[in-house]
């Protein structure tokens, strides 16, 4: 999939998620620190399914979110709800 499919994918979620808190987290699927997260937000995935959806966008693949959400950290667990950024970590 090219990068723009994947932002669009990422903004079409963002902007029809009306009723959930959608978690994105940003990172690289090899770093140590993103795969911890990765197995925490599995661990939580079935308890919060009502009220949060789970993504995850590796940014070496798509690196369009770097400078978008000026991402610096290997691991960032960003929280949208209804198309707007509540925190970050």
């Amino acid at each position: 999939m090219c990068f723009n499919a994947i932002v669009d994918l990422v903004y079409c979620i963002l902007s029809q998620e009306e009723s959930r808190v959608v978690v994105i987290r940003f990172g690289h699927d090899w770093d140590d620190t993103c795969m911890q997260m990765d197995e925490t937000l599995a661990s939580v995935a079935d308890k919060t399914k009502n009220f949060a959806v789970i993504y995850l966008v590796d940014i070496t693949e798509v690196p369009d979110f770097n400078a978008m959400y000026e991402l610096y950290d290997p691991c960032t667990v960003m929280f949208f709800f209804r198309n707007k950024v509540r925190g970050n970590g």
